[in-house]
């Protein structure tokens, strides 16, 4: 009988698809024992790094929070104190007091992660071949205000879209408009998601820098970041911009005339009333219920007539703003209603106008008062 079981498995040994199944087998084994110590390996560094990063933390806590009360020698004593450890422990302990400081402490947070060298350290990360080396580079010095010479950042001309929304984050803390159009001229934000990080960048930017882009608003390309410039650049500077709202509202893109609607709501009818009854007229359905919407806010009681005839108009869009913008003027705008709802006979321009009475009886029987 043993001897029939060892020539039997002599003969399984000898087959040779029972070989290439124990080879698949073994190198499976041999692969999840590969896995299982790697895991382990990043565990045990996870584990190292973060006893370093309290060692560090607990050795220089004092010190960072005590910058913003000392001159220059408290900035030499911090930078002598954390020789000792490892740069990316460094970095890992500056940049969290950094995100949430501001002033003086923020500022000299700043001038030891750069006399630290962590500055240029990141900078040589931005040449790196590796993409998130590259990424992990620029969001630092992004963070940290840091510069990278002109041709270090331009080389990230062609890399991921949150790579260049960095290195534009890079150059507007440096000023550099040349080197931001550029590089918003390669955004292409085919969602509305994707303008959160560029908004983000306008607002951090001067009111003397957004001035400067305003000032070349012709060499942008990107419709939606022309917009989002445009209503910056009012919220900046109001007065300055009111004086281009016209030379805005020429433009070829609807979502810039869009933006010149959302911008002149924000002045009174005597600066913008003008503007917005052409802009009503506009080919584009979109930028002719924006600007509906906009002489409703600033009570233009001038254009009832413009917004009569829009309840006829095509789209659904501009008979509602239109409706709406004369039901928030009060009493002229009411009464004009009522007459569209009670005579015209415009099935369009009639449903509108009594839905939009509905809508306002309700609106005043929950207590709601025209502002």
């Amino acid at each position: 009988m043993n001897e029939r079981l060892t020539l039997l498995v002599q003969g399984l040994f000898e087959t040779p698809v029972y070989n290439t199944i124990l080879t698949v087998i073994l190198a499976q084994w041999i692969f999840i024992i590969i896995q299982v110590v790697w895991i382990i390996t990043q565990m045990i560094n996870h584990r190292h790094e973060e006893n370093l990063l309290e060692k560090c933390n607990t050795t220089l806590r004092e010190d960072l929070l005590d910058l913003s009360a000392t001159g220059p020698e408290g900035v030499e004593a911090v930078v002598s104190k954390a020789k000792g450890f490892h740069a990316e422990t460094l970095a890992n302990l500056i940049l969290p007091y950094i995100t949430v400081s501001s002033g003086r402490l923020l500022e000299r947070l700043n001038e030891v992660y750069s006399k630290l060298g962590l500055h240029q350290r990141d900078t040589r990360s931005i040449r790196s071949p590796f993409w998130h080396r590259r990424l992990i580079g620029i969001r630092r010095l992004a963070l940290t205000s840091g510069t990278g010479t002109g041709r270090d950042i331009m080389r990230l001309i062609k890399d991921r879209y949150i790579t260049r929304v960095f290195a534009a984050n890079v150059l507007s803390s440096e000023g550099d408009v040349d080197g931001l159009i550029v590089f918003m001229n390669t955004f292409n934000m085919n969602r509305k998601v994707m303008e959160q990080p560029v908004s983000h960048i306008l607002s951090r930017m001067t009111p003397e820098l957004i001035g400067r882009l305003a000032d070349r608003f012709g060499e942008i390309q990107n419709p939606s970041i022309k917009r989002m410039l445009l209503l910056r650049y009012v919220q900046c500077m109001p007065y300055d911009a009111i004086k281009r709202l016209h030379s805005f509202a020429m433009d070829e893109s609807k979502e810039v005339r869009i933006g010149v609607c959302l911008a002149a709501s924000g002045y009174s009818a005597a600066d913008v009333s003008n503007l917005l009854r052409e802009l009503a007229a506009d080919p584009s359905w979109e930028v002719r219920a924006q600007a509906a919407k906009a002489l409703g806010v600033i009570k233009d009681s001038g254009a009832l007539p413009m917004l009569s005839k829009a309840l006829g108009d095509p789209s659904f869009w501009v008979r509602q703003n239109s409706a709406a913008a004369m039901s928030g003027m009060g009493g002229e705008g009411l009464a004009e209603l009522r007459r569209i709802a009670d005579e015209v006979k415009d099935r369009f321009a009639s449903d509108t106008a009594r839905q939009e009475l509905r809508r306002f009886e309700v609106f005043l029987s929950e207590g709601g008062k025209l502002q």
